[in-house]
């Protein structure tokens, strides 16, 4: 598998992630998959002001703790 090349990322979490993912012809770029899976910030609009908050909590929480522990190794 090609996730298994990206370094923090096993065969086990490949595989939790390919299901978590389900159908990848659904999404038209990786920005869509990090949405589905809560890793985009929140954004707070109020008149002129616009900032971005935490990561949302949208999608499969396993997923975005998987993903957030293979950033943190990839890192090491």
């Amino acid at each position: 598998m090609r996730l298994m090349t990206i370094p923090g990322v096993g065969p086990r979490t490949a595989e939790i992630l390919v299901a978590c993912i389900d159908d990848p012809h659904r999404f038209e770029n990786g920005r869509q998959v990090s949405g589905s899976f809560g890793l985009v910030p929140q954004q707070y609009q109020s008149g002129e002001t616009d900032r971005n908050g935490r990561i949302t909590k949208r999608g499969p929480p396993l997923a975005r703790t998987i993903l957030v522990e293979c950033g943190w190794a990839s890192l090491r």
